[in-house]
């Protein structure tokens, strides 16, 4: 059901299988499989991996999206082109021609306009067909490929307390991986944005990323995927000639909505008043509500127009078909960012939204209807919008607003056996809002969904594709693997780090090495002291003593020194064995 391919369930060895195993093992069980690989994907994202079937310059994601095929043509202007008749669907449409089949001749305009005629006239219909066909069989190649390249690496620990149940945060986060691979094959998808007010200019700025996977996920499924944009019917009305333009060429369906706030909601700030442009996130928070009941697609899954996909995010929707509500924490704290979620519509959840916007309050101290805030100790950003709104809902489970309008709307309450599991995934991956709970100097092409920064990063964040720049990869541990010493048996040892602690060298403090005897199998690749100071651990031979091997401190978490020692697990040859 589309699960095939993907990133591969990590198992943990025992403590015991290492002492006098085989190297891999023991790397098992140090978790050195995540830092072990040299992550490969430098160029900027996915369909990297095509090196086979590119010409001589391969090109990153970023260079297919563009049309850029390494020998200077070039398929594709700006999407944002003010010139209707320029090539503007790039290879979401009809550029045969991609980096993926490796050709060099770049399709005229005439063809491209000549696809675009109206649907009466046969001969560009049947050409566009033809085209879209080609361009569903390129993006499933290349996210083909692309998965190949990620399933290499082990991601090793993501966030470690991001994920929430509506009662405590660390809540195990789920394997979407595992969870697609349920989902049967077919099926009719969603990917949904939301747009209040009058279209500005540039408009869905990651719309041509979010096309690669909407043909990807339609020509692996055997399905569709569509895109949606939810717009109140008075602001469809001031799309403009180049929004249109975009729209036809992306194949977006303009969906209107009846309303931007329930109903029944009679609560807002006192400071804002409905028809209000700015004041109150509400109308663009609570609008996402109609995505809960656009049941004639079996999954549907809402984004930002902010955010960029980097990755494969099909087992998002695969997963959310088997019934699942799906969502992630926010970076500053929020129980629920409601720029992203995914579930199997059911027009029941949307009526249980609009029932329990009746009569209700939202309080700074007690929430929407007094339900709270759990599993945050009070109030968040945006609770008072559909962040609050949503989490109470779906994941406060013993809310009584959320329970009463559930069962009126003909729905078992959240906590019921029978009703829809509502799980999170881990937010560094699968919705980044800066590196806040990631781990230290978080790997970068690790993330599949990038929602946030949307401006230069600070320190050690993750940027948009557009603003990155080339950083070195994760410096890999030596393997003993081809070294006779390590097929000898290696004991676990402390190796005490001890402190770096003279503090005004700046920078230069935060980098130990020192020489430990023996031959080093592996070790931790990355521990905390006491003080919750991160570190990454390296090791190789010393080059002055064959019997002795130097292993290499970095504070991970800041450039900066320690004054808390602490100790590293290390699996050693003794120098008497060498």
């Amino acid at each position: 059901g589309g699960g095939g391919g993907r990133r591969k369930s990590k198992s943990k060895a025992s403590w015991c299988s290492c002492c006098g195993s085989r190297v891999f093992n023991i790397m098992l069980f140090l978790g050195l499989a995540g830092l072990a690989l040299v992550y490969p994907m430098r160029t900027g994202g996915y369909f990297s991996d095509s090196s086979a079937l590119l010409p001589s310059k391969q090109p990153s994601v970023q260079d297919v999206i563009e049309g850029d095929f390494g020998d200077g043509s070039s398929a594709a202007q700006d999407q944002h082109s003010e010139d209707g008749n320029t090539l503007v669907w790039k290879v979401s449409k009809v550029d045969p021609p991609s980096p993926i089949v490796a050709a060099k001749e770049p399709v005229v305009v005439e063809e491209v306009q000549q696809a675009q005629r109206p649907p009466e006239m046969v001969e560009g219909q049947s050409m566009a067909q033809e085209y879209n066909q080609q361009a569903k069989a390129k993006a499933a190649e290349a996210m083909r490929l692309w998965r190949k390249r990620y399933s290499q690496v082990d991601h090793g620990p993501g966030c470690a307390r991001c994920c929430q149940d509506g009662e405590r945060w660390g809540a195990p986060c789920l394997d979407v991986d595992a969870c697609a691979a349920k989902a049967p094959r077919g099926g009719k998808y969603a990917f949904v944005y939301a747009h209040v007010g009058r279209p500005g200019w540039p408009w869905l700025t990651f719309l041509h990323s979010l096309k690669i996977q909407a043909l990807a996920l339609a020509e692996e499924t055997g399905g569709s995927a569509d895109i949606l944009v939810l717009m109140p019917s008075k602001d469809i009305q001031q799309l403009g000639t180049r929004h249109w333009d975009l729209i036809n060429r992306y194949e977006v369906k303009v969906t209107p909505v009846a309303w931007t706030i329930p109903p029944t909601l009679k609560w807002w700030p006192k400071h804002w008043w409905p028809g209000k442009a700015d004041g109150w996130c509400g109308p663009q928070d609570l609008m996402r509500l109609h995505v809960l009941g656009l049941d004639t697609y079996d999954a549907a899954a809402f984004y930002d127009q902010d955010i960029e996909f980097l990755g494969d995010i099909s087992p998002v929707l695969l997963c959310a078909s088997t019934n699942v509500f799906i969502s992630t924490s926010g970076g500053v704290g929020e129980p629920l960012n409601v720029g992203f979620f995914a579930l199997k519509p059911d027009k029941r959840l949307l009526h249980a939204a609009e029932i329990m916007a009746k009569g209700i309050k939202f309080d700074k101290h007690t929430g929407w209807g007094g339900a709270g805030f759990k599993p945050s100790g009070g109030y968040f950003v945006g609770a008072e919008c559909g962040q609050g709104y949503v989490h109470t809902l779906i994941y406060q489970k013993k809310a009584a607003v959320a329970r009463d309008a559930l069962e009126a709307a003909g729905l078992p309450p959240m906590d019921a056996p029978s009703a829809m599991p509502t799980v999170q995934l881990d937010r560094c991956v699968w919705n980044y809002q800066t590196g806040a709970g990631c781990p230290g100097r978080f790997d970068c092409d690790l993330i599949q969904v990038h929602h946030k920064p949307t401006g230069q990063p600070m320190g050690y964040d993750c940027p948009k594709l557009a603003l990155k720049a080339a950083r070195p990869t994760t410096p890999a541990p030596p393997s003993g693997e081809d070294s006779p010493e390590a097929q000898l048996p290696c004991e676990l040892q402390g190796v005490d780090i001890g402190t770096s602690c003279h503090c005004a060298d700046g920078a230069a403090a935060g980098v130990k090495t020192i020489s430990v005897p023996g031959y080093a199998v592996a070790c931790q690749p990355m521990v905390r002291n006491p003080s919750g100071d991160e570190f990454a651990i390296r090791f190789r031979r010393d080059p002055d003593n064959p019997k002795s091997f130097l292993l290499t401190t970095t504070r991970w978490d800041a450039d900066a020194c320690w004054c808390d020692g602490f100790k590293a697990k290390c699996c050693i040859v003794p120098p008497s064995a060498l």
